[in-house]
Parts: C-alpha cells; structure tokens; sequence
C-alpha cells in the first residue's frame, strides 16, 4: 500500500519536488474500552452536602494540577537540515525555508466576525483594546513558491483560509507548506477556526469563540462570550466569566478538558460519554436527578447557561480560575516550584499583558525554575525587538544558564538584531568560548545569513575546519556556499569535502563546491570519483553536483547513477524524497529516459499492490 501511494505521488510529481508529510485527520472518539469514572466535588471551605454517588474531596487532600496549556513554536529562524538516518547512510535534501509571507494590519469595527480556516500549522491569537487587528502569516516550505493563504477582510469581518485538502493527501499538495499565523485582534472579536492542524491559543476574548477540527491543543486565556470547541485531537484548556447566552459546548475531545471560571458560577452542567474522571471543584453543585456512569446533569450556583461536555477520552475538570494579578503574585511569591511553573504557563496565554512581559522578563534574569526559565524565554521570542527583552536574552545567553533556553535566546537575537553589529559581536563572542555543541550549532544557524559580515564569515571558516562537533561544521559548510568565491572559504570546503569525517559535512561541503564546479578543474575528479563511494549519499550529491556540468561524455554514467539511486530508494522504502530529487536530476539529464523510470515504477507499483 505504501508503494502504491509512493508511486502515484511519483507519476503525479514528475516536475515538482514533493516531500512527504503526515496529514491530519478528523478527531473522534472511538469508544473501545469503557472506564467507569467517577465525580469529585471540592466545595472549598465549605461545609460538605451528603450527595449520592458523589464524592467530597479537600484541597489539603488532593491538589490536582491541570494539564499545562501548550507552548507554541518558536517563530525564529533557524536553518537546519533535513537528515534521515538508515542504517549507516545519512540521506538529506533541501531544509525547509522560512518566509514571512505577510504582515499587515487591518481595522475591524466591535463584533466583528474573524474566521481562519484549513491551516497547516499553528495559530496564535492576542487580544488588544484597540480597534485594529494584526496578522502575521509565515510559511514553511520546500519550494520557492509555497502555497499562500488567501486573505481576505472588510469592516466587519476578517477571514483567513488556506486551500481544501484531501483527506487522504500522500504529499501535503505537492511543497511542503506549512504556516504559522500569530494574530492581535480587539477583544470584541467573534472568532471561528475550523481544520487547523495544530495547536490554537487564544488571549482574552469577549466575543464568541467557535473551534472545530484541530489537530492538536486548544488553550484559552480567557472567553467572556459563549464557547463551542469540538473534535479535537489534544487537550483543552480555557478560563471562562460572565457565562451568558448559549454557554459552553465542548465535545469530541480526544484529551483532557480543564474549564476554569473567574467568577461564582450559574450554570446548568451536562456531561456525557466521558472515559476518564470527572472533577467539579466549583461550590454549590448540586446533582439533579440519578447518574449513570459519567452522564449527568448538575446546578452549578443558581443554575444558568449550558456548560455540555461530552464525548471526551481524558479527565474532565471543572475549577475555579485566577486573575493575572493573582498569577504573577504566585510566580514572583511562591516557594513552591510546581505551583509556579503551573502559573508561568498559564500566563503565557497572557503575553500580551505588558504586566506578563515584565515578569518573564525578570524570570530570565533571576529564575531558577526550569520550565518558568523556559516558558519565559519561549514567550518573549515575538517580542524581541523590545529593549527590555533583547537585554534580558544576552544577559542569559552569557551566564551560561539552562542550554534550551540559551538557545532560543540565542535565535530570537539574531532573528530580530541580525543587522545590528554589536549583538553579531557578543554572539560571536559567546560561539569562540562555548563549550556546549548544541549553543554553538543554533548561534551558527542563527547567523547563517549574515556571511557578508567578514567577522562571521571567519569565525565560519574556523569552525569548518576545527569545529569538534558535525552539525555545527555542516551549518558552516552550508552557510559558507554563499561565499565560495573568496579563497578561505574554497579552500575550507575543498578540505572539508576531501578530508572530514563525517559524510554528513562532506555532503554539504561538496554541494557549496557544485557552485564553482564549472571552473575549478580539480573539483570534476573530487565529484566523479564521489560517483563511486561505498555511500549513496555521497554518490547522489555527487550526481547532483555533476548534472550541472552538462557533459555529453559524462551523461550515460550520470544516467545510471540516477536510476541506481531511485531504485534502490523505491525498494527499499528508504527515502522518498531522494527518489523524487533524483527523479527531477534524471528528468535534467534525459526527459525520456525519465519518463520510462516513471513507468517502470509504475509497473512494479502494479505488482507489488
């Protein structure tokens, strides 16, 4: 079956470079196993009701501690290589390129109705006062014209989409293409997001709020107007006041459910289909009727709006909820490292607080708590070009605190102040005295567009030839293409592709060198001798190398070589993107001939289905 979709991809792909990708699904609940679970209502301090078939918990008995709201990616950019090990052999293609595809601001009137539909990747929204939204859209991709999302936007609505999707699509339409959206909308904003595959946050949102079908975690600061959040495949967490109107529908989860609320709760709860527990740690509940299993009906308060939750794989929490005055006592003020790590993550959902900020901000410089120290950093990344923040991130890049964090700091820097001389200074600067591979490896990604500097195009070079570590040698190597034409860098990737190690760096070494492959005499030995190296993944950079020197004596050889290199990828199940790249370097060398591999694989699509 596997072959079957390869080979059709294939015969559909023959010009275009079409890397294979996971496809999302749509959620649902596939009830295999029951588990009968059970109620538990905390009523705080006050005094305990006798109810059948509850039972009555205290907070100095059991504190559980909700899921933790996701983090989403960081938007920096970071080069890396697309490295696939099999067996011995290291195979890698072309690194997917990040491009800002839009940044634009748009004015909405109060109420206005924003929806972002089929996304391939995450969605970050804030909230703000004003009467303007923000977008910014960045895409990810294999090709040098990846897939855009349509915008489109009028006084009263904003509506983001991304094209329609196969169910069953092999190869992700063809490029690879993902987004990341990160959006500042007024708070009075009806917001609807349907088929993103990846996970959503959402700030402080007075409007209504309607998500179906993501793939991934659904995290909300704060809704003030009614909710409907279903099929989702990953937890869910939102913070909830002034219920009024339709309420909360929540269903089809495939994960936990945390339902906090700000204020003293009326409402009317209805659960069902619920496999894991559920917890009520709300005052004055009280259940109407009998309970069967995990289906019932309660009064919450004076009864009120519908909260339904149904339909749900994990644990069901209901729960009282804390102002961000609140959390950034508890982060600045407690002793307790579980509590605060809770509150730092809950407070991401808040960043755009400038109150929050401030608090991350002092969280890098004295924080000993690991994951506050990373949230802080991880959050803080949109807002780098903040004194504030850009001072905190060098102070923590040199103290030598917490390598994860370090390493975004480092990232977020060069992203946000790679034209600015003295931050290049301090990075480069922290990469000649660091001893941790993985700093040095993301500060070389990180400054791997800035070549033209000659400080870093010689700190490059060093590392090339003395680096210890391979990814931070193969970063250079890549970096450095951009600079074949000066003589240092030549002769360092010379070396490098004829002497170091490790195949991966002379794999890239000899693809920087293809550049020069014309005119330097001595670069057609090195690569044709490559044709015959025990490794497929020299023999096919070799190829690639030796298809731009379009030498009629070298072509039926070159020919072969790409059929070898398809075959044994195709039969082997190795790699599909090495097929289709040597596919398209067959397709260079001879249409024909690539024509008849097409059907050949084709054929034994055929038998082999």
């Amino acid at each position: 079956m596997r072959k079957k979709l390869i080979a059709n991809a294939l015969l559909t792909a023959a010009v275009t470079f079409a890397p294979a990708v996971g496809v999302a699904q749509q959620v649902g609940v596939e009830r295999r196993v029951e588990v009968r679970p059970e109620v538990k209502v905390d009523l705080g301090r006050i005094a305990p009701v006798a109810i059948p078939g509850i039972r009555v918990d205290f907070p100095d008995i059991e504190v559980p501690i909700p899921p933790l709201p996701p983090i989403p990616p960081i938007d920096i950019d970071i080069p890396d290589l697309n490295i696939n090990v099999f067996g011995d052999d290291i195979w890698f293609g072309e690194e997917q390129t990040e491009r800002e595809e839009l940044r634009q601001s748009y004015q909405l009137s109060p109420g206005a109705r924003v929806e972002l539909a089929n996304i391939d990747g995450s969605v970050v929204v804030d909230t703000t006062d004003s009467q303007t939204a923000q977008v910014v859209i960045k895409s990810y991709s294999y090709s040098d014209n990846p897939r855009k999302l349509a915008v489109e936007q009028t006084g009263s609505s904003l509506t983001i989409r991304g094209p329609e999707r196969k169910e069953h699509a092999d190869f992700d339409n063809g490029d690879g293409t993902r987004h990341s959206l990160r959006l500042t909308l007024p708070r009075r904003t009806n917001l609807v997001l349907t088929n993103v595959r990846d996970s959503v946050r959402v700030g402080e949102l007075e409007g209504s709020l309607k998500a179906d079908h993501v793939s991934g975690h659904v995290a909300v600061a704060q809704a003030a107007g009614s909710a409907e959040i279903s099929d989702v495949a990953g937890s869910v967490t939102a913070t909830l006041t002034r219920l009024a109107g339709r309420g909360v529908t929540v269903s089809n989860v495939v994960g936990r459910v945390s339902l906090r609320f700000l204020e003293d709760v009326n409402a009317q709860l209805q659960t069902s289909g619920i496999k894991g527990k559920v917890y009520v740690e709300l005052p004055n509940v009280a259940v109407e009727g009998e309970m069967a299993s995990a289906n019932f009906r309660a009064k919450i308060g004076a009864g009120g709006a519908p909260v339904s939750v149904s339909d749900v794989t994990g644990t069901v929490r209901l729960s009282r909820g804390q102002p961000v005055a609140e959390m950034l006592n508890v982060l600045k003020t407690s002793d307790r490292n579980a509590a605060r790590s809770q509150v730092a993550a809950d407070l991401a959902l808040h960043v755009s607080n400038p109150q929050v900020r401030a608090a991350f901000v002092e969280a890098l410089g004295t924080d000993q708590n690991t994951t506050v120290l990373l949230t802080a950093s991880r959050e803080l990344v949109p807002y780098a070009d903040e004194p504030e923040v850009r001072d905190a991130y060098l102070r923590l890049l040199e103290s030598g605190r917490n390598d994860s964090a370090r390493m975004t700091a480092a990232a977020a820097l060069a992203r946000k102040y790679a034209g600015d001389a003295a931050v290049r200074e301090r990075l480069l600067r922290v990469l000649a005295a660091e001893k941790k591979d993985a700093i040095r490896a993301t500060i070389v990604g990180a400054l791997s567009k800035q070549v033209d500097d000659g400080a870093v195009e010689r700190a490059f070079v060093n590392a090339l030839r003395t680096d210890e570590k391979q990814l931070v040698r193969a970063r250079a190597a890549r970096a450095l293409a951009a600079k074949i034409a000066d003589a240092d860098v030549y002769d360092a990737e010379l070396s490098a592709a004829r002497n170091d190690e490790r195949r991966l760096v002379r794999a890239v070494a000899l693809d920087a060198l293809s550049r020069r492959i014309r005119d330097r005499a001595e670069l057609r030995e090195l690569f044709t001798g490559y044709l015959d190296d025990e490794s497929q993944t020299m023999q096919y950079h070799a190829l690639k190398g030796l298809v731009e020197l379009n030498d009629p004596a070298l072509k039926p050889r070159l020919v072969e070589k790409a059929r070898q290199i398809i075959l044994m990828n195709y039969r082997r199940n190795w790699n599909d993107r090495t097929v289709l790249a040597a596919l398209l370097l067959l397709r260079k060398l001879d249409p024909q001939e690539a024509d008849r591999m097409l059907e050949q694989l084709s054929a034994e699509r055929a038998i082999t289905s």
